[in-house]
């Protein structure tokens, strides 16, 4: 899978929650994850993160398959 942040600072952390993410797509929601595959869709989930900070954080993971490769696309509110 390649992980793209919104930003490199913490890649490892959003990589790691791209991969938790999926895996638990691929449990839930296996139906989804084959169209992937099959169709020309992507997969958008939303995470609400809260990180001890004033207010919690909202991201959204892009997952699409292209050229037989996994993306994740991290896109913050």
């Amino acid at each position: 899978m390649i992980v793209i942040p919104p930003a490199s600072e913490h890649e490892e952390y959003f990589k790691g929650l791209a991969e938790n993410v999926w895996e638990n797509s691929l449990i839930e929601k296996a139906d989804m994850c084959k169209e992937l595959l099959s169709e020309n869709k992507t997969l958008v989930t939303t995470c609400i993160i809260d990180d001890q900070v004033p207010k919690e954080i909202t991201i959204h993971l892009h997952f699409r398959y292209f050229k037989s490769q996994l993306y994740c696309f991290i896109q913050e509110d």
